[in-house]
């Protein structure tokens, strides 16, 4: 069961989880690893089902940076 969308990974140092809609407005922003996106938005307003863009940008405990983009498919 997917209730959310998070990442998990080891020597990760710091983090930042952020969801977009297709007109790249922020719908999820989160700094805390521990928490995921669970398909609602800045409000608490659950979205319709479809394909959301990622932002995920971190450090590793070596302190290297690493950014990645993707898509993730909504489905209720």
């Amino acid at each position: 069961l997917n209730d959310t969308f998070d990442i998990k990974g080891q020597l990760i140092n710091k983090l930042e989880i952020t969801v977009y809609d297709r007109w790249g407005n922020v719908l999820y922003n989160t700094n805390d690893g521990t928490k995921g996106w669970n398909g609602t938005d800045v409000n608490g307003r659950e979205l319709s089902p479809g394909f959301y863009t990622y932002k995920i940008e971190y450090t590793d405990t070596k302190e290297r940076a690493y950014s990645k983009l993707g898509t993730v498919n909504l489905m209720r």
